[in-house]
Formats: structure tokens, C-alpha cells, sequence
């Protein structure tokens, strides 16, 4: 009897044995999952805090840059400076040469060491990450980072493959370029904006340029960019027009007529051709048709609305630049008093002073500026370059400002 209960006692002994074993090895297994995505998680949440960093970084040293290139009298583009960080070439590289994206070198100027980390790349090797910037100002990595099923080059944006050929990010789709380690290399011009325009980015979106038309940065211009007062000439058919560059960024440029325009045949010309900018649905006291929208507040732009045909007659200054604009397959409007104020040096303001900047006085003839200066006037520049205002009934000149692609000057 008791040999049996000592073999029974075993048998028990053995079955308690395997259980504990399988029952090691299930939470030995549960464990090790747990510990690989608290480390993947983690490697993840470092992933995003070194790209965050980088972003911070970089574009508080932009916004340096930028303004001291400003104070020079440089009006350089978002892009150019993002290029200029990233590439620190230590020179601004022309417009029409910036790149979709720029490696961000590790002796560059933004303030900081770039953060090390090591990703596995499409040959299945650990490499060095690289950080990038894109002409919009997005912050991207490469080789994409493996998290969840998805391919991360940002907190936001992801890639198809180790080895993408195309990648978005922001509103911009653009060829990635890769060496033999499958690392990034020089990226190329352009790149594709999701958001219609050219990938380049920047306030106020593209503009589309008609078939056809050109317009050429003066050759001893455009080394440090697109700045106020360089001209630009317009080639269309058998149509040659000048213009001064207004204000640009990576997106569109601001462009000013050199005179003023014929506003029946809409080209510019030293003629007496003129036109005035009216309103006949006056209210009681002169009040015009933006005393409602300015609320009190002067000077108030007017160029922002589309003028109708049928409002053709009543707005005639705005509507033939707008119409200018449209012959030549971009946006068409007026020169404001702000611009005009940053133009000449001044604080934008609703008072009167004299231009000293050459290309803002004709000699000539006055021409109006698409801004009201209280219900019932609006402000002009005289001959002299003299700031004035008079009602919208009377006749002055039109010299319209196009709104065009930045990457359409050449």
C-alpha cells in the first residue's frame, strides 16, 4: 500500500511539474511581448521627441536668419533660409535651384547637435538616421522608422517602403532620391503640392500661370533671392512688360506694374489712359460701399473681394487690374497702403508722407492704391510720390500688382 501511494504521489509530483513549466514559459512569453513593445514604445516616444527638437530648433534659427537677411535689405524666401540651414553651404542658393528637400548636415547652424539614433534600413542594416527638411519647412527622417505596421518619417507622416521612391509630406509629393545605402541623397528641384501648388508652400497658395507666359529676373539680381524692387519682365507673345518686385516668398511673388495700364487694351503704356475707382451705391453722406465691412477701422483694403462684370462699372480700378491679371492667367489686384508703407520704410499707418523709393514715383501721374482712408476716400500717390486721397469718383491711373508663382521667375 504505500509503494502504491509513493508512485501515485509521483505521477502527481509530474503532472504538477509540466503545468508549472507551461505555465513558465506562457508568462515567460506574455513578458517578453510586453517588454518588446514597452521598449518599441519607447524607442518610438524618443523617435518623436528627437524630430520635435529638431523642429524647434531649426526654425527658431530660421526666423533669426531671415530677419537678419531682412535688415540687409535681403528678401529672402522660407525656403531659400531652410535650404541655406540645412545645406550650410554658407550662401543662399538661387530660387529656381532649391531643392524639394535638404539633408540637414550635422555641422549646421541650427543650434544644436542632431539627435543620434540608429534604424534598421531597407537592406536590413542599422544605420544613422537622417534628418531632412523639406521647402515648405517640415521635418522628416529617413530610413523610415518602424512603429505599429506603419513606416513613420514624422509623428505625422509616414512612407511606403524603407526604399519609397515618391514620399508626402505636408502638401508636398516629391521624389526621394537614394544612395547605395539606401540613405537620402541631394534631393531634386520641385516636388508636387497636394494642396494645388507647386510644393513649395508659403501664404496665400499658388497661382496658376498662363500658358505661354514668362517672366525673367533681371540678370544681375536674384543671388540672395527675390527682393523688393528687383525687376522682373513679363514675355507674352509679342507683349513685353517691366515690373518691381513688391514682396516674395517660396510661394508667390507680389509684382508691381512699372506704369500704369491702358485699361481697354489692359497693357501698360505712358498714355493718359487712366481709370477710377467708384462706387454709385452711396448711402446718405457719401458713405461707400465699404464703410460697412471697415467698421471704423482705416485704412481698409478693398482688394479683397472679386469684382463682377456687373460691378464693372461702379469699381473700375480694381476690376481692370483684376482683369489685367486674368489676361495673363494669374491674380490681378491693387498695391494697399500697407504695402506701400513697407515699401517706402514706414510703419504702416494711416497717414500721409513722400516716397523716397524710385520706382513708386512716376513724375508723371498719380495712380490709385486699393485702400480706403476713411467712408469716402481713397488713397492715391501723386507724381511727386506723395502720399494723398480724394473720392473714388475721380480719375487716376491703375498700375495692378500680379500675384504669381515664385517658382515661375526665372
Amino acid at each position: 500500500m504505500k509503494k502504491q501511494r509513493t508512485h501515485h504521489s509521483e505521477g502527481v509530483s509530474l503532472i504538477a511539474l509540466v503545468i508549472t513549466i507551461i505555465v513558465v514559459i506562457i508568462l515567460a512569453a506574455i513578458a517578453f511581448g510586453t517588454s518588446t513593445r514597452t521598449i518599441t514604445n519607447a524607442n518610438y516616444s524618443d523617435y518623436v521627441n528627437n524630430v520635435g527638437e529638431v523642429y524647434t530648433a531649426f526654425h527658431t534659427r530660421a526666423v533669426t536668419i531671415k530677419g537678419q537677411e531682412a535688415a540687409k535689405g535681403n528678401n529672402v524666401t522660407d525656403a531659400q533660409v531652410y535650404h541655406y540651414l540645412a545645406d550650410n553651404s554658407g550662401e543662399f542658393e538661387v530660387r529656381a535651384n532649391l531643392p524639394s528637400y535638404t539633408v540637414i548636415k550635422d555641422e549646421g547652424q541650427i543650434g544644436m547637435a542632431l539627435p543620434k539614433m540608429r534604424i534598421e534600413n531597407a537592406d536590413g542594416k542599422m544605420v544613422d538616421v537622417q534628418y531632412a527638411v523639406t521647402s515648405e519647412g517640415e521635418i522628416f527622417t529617413w530610413p523610415p522608422f518602424d512603429y505599429e505596421d506603419s513606416l513613420k518619417i514624422s509623428d505625422k507622416y509616414t512612407a511606403s517602403a524603407k526604399d519609397a521612391e515618391t514620399i508626402t509630406v505636408g502638401d508636398m509629393t516629391f521624389t526621394v532620391n537614394l544612395d547605395e545605402d539606401k540613405l537620402l541623397a541631394v534631393g531634386t528641384a520641385g516636388g508636387s503640392s497636394t494642396s494645388g501648388g507647386n510644393g513649395t508652400g508659403g501664404e496665400g497658395g499658388e497661382t496658376p500661370s498662363a500658358s505661354g507666359v514668362t517672366y525673367v529676373l533681371s540678370e544681375d539680381q536674384g543671388a540672395t533671392g527675390l527682393s523688393s524692387g528687383d525687376t522682373v519682365t513679363l514675355t507674352s507673345g509679342d507683349v513685353t512688360e517691366e515690373f518691381y518686385v513688391v514682396s516674395s516668398n517660396s510661394s508667390t511673388t507680389k509684382l508691381l506694374a512699372a506704369t500704369k495700364i491702358d485699361v481697354t487694351t489692359l497693357t501698360q503704356s505712358a498714355s493718359d489712359a487712366s481709370a477710377k475707382i467708384k462706387t454709385s451705391n452711396t448711402e446718405n453722406g457719401g458713405y461707400y460701399y465699404w464703410t460697412t465691412a471697415a467698421n471704423g477701422s482705416y485704412p481698409y483694403d478693398l482688394t479683397g473681394e472679386t469684382v463682377s462684370e456687373e460691378q464693372s462699372t461702379d469699381k473700375v480700378a480694381l476690376y481692370a487690374a483684376q482683369a489685367y491679371g486674368r489676361k495673363y492667367g494669374v491674380t490681378g489686384t491693387l498695391l494697399t497702403k500697407s504695402e506701400f508703407d513697407t515699401l517706402s520704410g514706414q510703419t504702416p499707418s494711416n497717414s500721409s508722407y513722400t516716397t523716397t523709393v524710385p520706382w513708386l514715383i512716376t513724375n508723371s501721374y498719380t495712380w490709385w492704391l486699393g485702400s480706403a482712408i476713411n467712408t469716402n476716400s481713397v488713397w492715391l500717390v501723386n507724381s511727386s510720390g506723395a502720399l494723398n486721397y480724394n473720392y473714388p469718383s475721380y480719375t487716376y491711373g491703375v498700375r495692378p500688382v500680379l500675384i504669381v508663382s515664385t517658382s515661375s521667375i526665372s
